[in-house]
């Protein structure tokens, strides 16, 4: 277990992976992931042993044998669509708001019509 699901250095740099896409959804945090990613490079920066073959293999790889993967020029895509979504959701529900509420003042102006000519 580890607390970002896979672990980072399991997967290509370029990619966000998952053994499975449940796991996916549920542990995969991109910004977390491109973090720890940076922190990384911080790393091999003060420590350049890291690098070394005998351990590059542990710490860098460019293949993965897990069966979802998402790059980050599609995640970013997905990202862009989901915001639209959320934004025209956003839109929609304050035009719905914006309508109810003028059904309400319909209403209110009907009702006090209907006070004054019962007068």
């Amino acid at each position: 277990f580890h607390p970002m699901g896979l672990k980072p250095w399991m997967c290509p740099r370029t990619v966000y992976c998952e053994r499975d896409l449940e796991k996916f959804h549920r542990y995969v945090w991109p910004q977390m992931v491109d973090f720890w990613w940076s922190h990384f490079d911080e790393m091999t920066r003060a420590w350049p042993w890291i690098l070394d073959d005998k351990f590059k293999d542990f710490c860098i790889t460019n293949t993965t044998a897990v069966n979802f993967t998402l790059t980050r020029r599609e995640w970013l895509r997905q990202k862009q669509e989901y915001d639209a979504e959320k934004k025209r959701q956003r839109q929609q529900a304050r035009k719905e708001q914006r309508r109810r509420e003028q059904q309400q003042q319909q209403g209110q102006l009907q009702q006090q019509k209907q006070k004054e000519s019962k007068q």
